[in-house]
């Protein structure tokens, strides 16, 4: 098993090590670990280097997530290039399991499910992930069933990866989301329905603004493929009702309620069928707060 296992890190102190520790407790383990630190202006460099030669720290000047996990990727050599966040936990069968679905496939990306968990790591809720018909079409459509929100499930072939470009360093959110849009344009996934990811909720806010300008590009980017199939292209006015829909929840936890009415109501003019979605979406809200559950997307 060629495997390269890249870790981007910026200011990461508390958690990079424990990162480190999971990926070197894999039942199989990886050819190199790398991990870039993405001029971090804490202790992170001096944890990471603490572990030895068995863990190669590269430094950088800061450019954002999407670049170093490129960096990484060029640095690790190897035929395929597994990824991990720096505040994220593999578990021990993570590569086993997936390497396992690598073998007798013709699929070039293979993903898990994941586990979203507290800082402390205590278990909140697992993100769901099944076989699906058409994954391309549950992509574009923020499918619950895509892991979209982390990298850290992500075990891929390093010639797609670099054939496609790797990860747009251009976005500032949602990197996640496009590179793997991309890569179901070229070669097939492949799924570990097994939750082997902790993946801790991030604390920070969003810049939903941001999230708008990033996603309707991405969608923009996907359409405009030469190589996207002529089923997928008849979803591309329903692709973009759903972002919307999914943009108004964000301004609406925002707090921006004009911005959330006029991208609701422009979701249901795209695809009235979401009508009904808009109506209980305060329902649903309210009944996930009442009984703790969260969403992956």
């Amino acid at each position: 098993m060629d495997v390269g296992v890249v870790i981007p890190a910026f200011n990461a102190a508390p958690y990079v090590g424990r990162a480190i520790e999971s990926v070197l407790a894999q039942t199989v383990a990886p050819s190199r670990v790398v991990v870039v630190d993405d001029g971090s202006v804490d202790e992170t460099a001096m944890v990471v280097e603490s572990f030895g030669r068995g863990v190669i720290c590269v430094r950088q000047e800061n450019r954002g997530v999407a670049a170093a996990r490129n960096r990484g990727a060029r640095e690790s050599g190897t035929e395929w290039v597994a990824f991990l966040d720096a505040d994220d936990v593999w578990l021990p069968t993570k590569l086993e399991r997936q390497w396992g679905r690598v073998g007798g496939s013709s699929a070039g990306a293979v993903f898990t499910a994941v586990e979203l968990v507290a800082e402390d790591l205590t278990p909140i809720a697992r993100g769901p992930v099944s076989e699906v018909r058409d994954d391309l079409a549950a992509l574009l459509l923020h499918g619950a069933t895509i892991p979209q929100g982390t990298s850290s499930t992500l075990l891929v072939r390093y010639s797609i990866f670099t054939g496609i470009g790797g990860y747009d360093e251009t976005l500032s959110t949602m990197a996640d989301w496009d590179l793997l849009i991309r890569l179901r344009l070229r070669t097939r996934f492949a799924h570990v329905l097994e939750p082997l990811v902790l993946y801790r909720r991030g604390t920070m806010s969003r810049n939903v603004e941001l999230l708008e300008h990033d996603s309707v590009r991405i969608l923009q980017k996907a359409f405009s493929s030469l190589d996207i199939p002529l089923p997928v292209r008849g979803l591309r006015r329903r692709c973009l009702a759903w972002n919307d829909l999914v943009l108004s929840g964000s301004y609406l936890s925002a707090g921006s309620y004009a911005r959330a009415v006029t991208l609701g109501v422009r979701s249901v003019l795209r695809d009235p069928t979401l009508a009904g979605r808009i109506v209980g979406s305060p329902f649903r809200r309210l009944r996930r707060c009442r009984s703790g559950q969260a969403t992956v997307v």
